[in-house]
């Protein structure tokens, strides 16, 4: 009886410490200290974008012109972006630094960087 519990409380332990191994985890220089969204195939098209980290990571809050900072369309994003410049954009600047998304899991670097790629080859709505 004594050893059925101490597997039972084994394998607990091992599901319990093996369920927090979802997330990539990436060096960061803010104080966040949340899980990162893990890495995906992120192309620099604003449809891909649109679907990978906007909506998901965004919408929450972002969602509509009554929001602050609407970032629903692409219209409503090229608001808070410079084509060719992401070092005056916005968009860029506030999730590269990590004070976006506040109320949502911090992006992978290779998602920054295809926001990054997408406002240096010129912002398209593509």
């Amino acid at each position: 009886m004594r050893l059925i519990q101490l597997t039972q409380i084994t394998i607990g332990a091992v599901i319990f410490l093996l369920s927090g191994c979802g997330y990539e985890v990436t060096p960061s220089t803010t104080s966040f200290s949340g899980p990162v969204v893990p890495s995906t195939a992120v192309t620099d098209t604003f449809s891909a974008i649109q679907k990978n980290i906007i909506q998901p990571s965004c919408l929450k809050c972002h969602n509509g012109p009554d929001s602050i900072a609407d970032l629903s369309t692409y219209d409503a994003v090229m608001a808070y972006v410079s084509p060719s410049n992401p070092n005056t954009s916005d968009f860029y600047t506030l999730i590269d630094s990590g004070s976006m998304p506040k109320r949502a899991a911090k992006l992978s670097q290779e998602a920054i960087n295809s926001v990054k790629s997408w406002i240096l080859k010129g912002a398209l709505n593509n």
